[in-house]
């Protein structure tokens, strides 16, 4: 090994040394702070930061893990808490490692229960429902419509809701029950990395695919679907 080799292994232990010098001093600093937390029941307040950690990390998971897993590490965590009471340190780690997977195991619940169909492609289909909303604009209107039968697809595959667009104002309001023809396609995702991503927001409010009227509405389902 040459000098300059040398230099760097005893610079390097010289680094790990100083470490394990200040270790017990940070960890005395970290007791300090939690006794205090404790003490002046300010502890409780991390809780929902830690839960919220748990949310931000299911939301930026590739895909929709199993629920047992949040389920058994939120249970497993919260037991080990529980027996370690007298252990200020791994009482506030465990606790705060059972939050953050109870946040996890929240939004995974969120998401299974407000599950429903996403249209899989561009699709041109004949459909009636109820109108939840409206909004009027200078042209035409952008609506959301429960569907409660859409022709050529399995019910199993139908968004339970649409938003749809209109190039004329429709004699319609919240409440009627409607038929149309409308092309539709799936909620877009984000198309920039960080960037707003409509489908996830879309897939929480139950809406499965956007698209258009391709002609007028009418409120009896009768008239378009015979």
């Amino acid at each position: 090994m040459g000098t300059s080799g040398r230099a760097g292994v005893l610079a390097a232990a010289a680094g790990l040394s100083r470490a394990g010098a200040w270790a017990p001093e940070w960890r005395a600093i970290f007791d300090k702070a939690l006794a205090r937390e404790v003490e002046e029941r300010r502890f409780f307040l991390w809780l929902p930061v830690a839960a919220m950690g748990g949310v931000a990390l299911n939301l930026t998971a590739d895909s929709e893990p199993a629920l047992w897993a949040p389920v058994a590490l939120t249970l497993v965590f919260s037991g080990v808490a529980y027996l370690s009471r007298a252990r200020p340190v791994a009482f506030g780690v465990t606790l705060a490692l059972a939050a953050v997977f109870g946040g996890f195991l929240a939004m995974s619940l969120r998401t299974a229960r407000v599950a429903a169909p996403v249209l899989d492609r561009i699709r041109i289909v004949s459909l009636t429902g109820t109108v939840e909303e409206v909004d009027l604009r200078p042209v035409g209107a952008r609506m959301v419509i429960a569907v409660a039968s859409a022709d050529g697809m399995p019910a199993a595959k139908v968004p339970r809701r649409i938003r749809v667009t209109t190039r004329k104002t429709p004699n319609v309001a919240a409440g009627d029950y409607v038929a149309l023809k409308a092309r539709l396609l799936p909620p877009s995702h984000a198309s920039l990395p960080g960037g707003y991503d409509f489908a996830r927001d879309a897939f929480f409010a139950g809406v499965g695919a956007v698209g258009s009227s391709l002609v007028p509405l009418h409120s009896d389902p009768d008239g378009l679907m015979s």
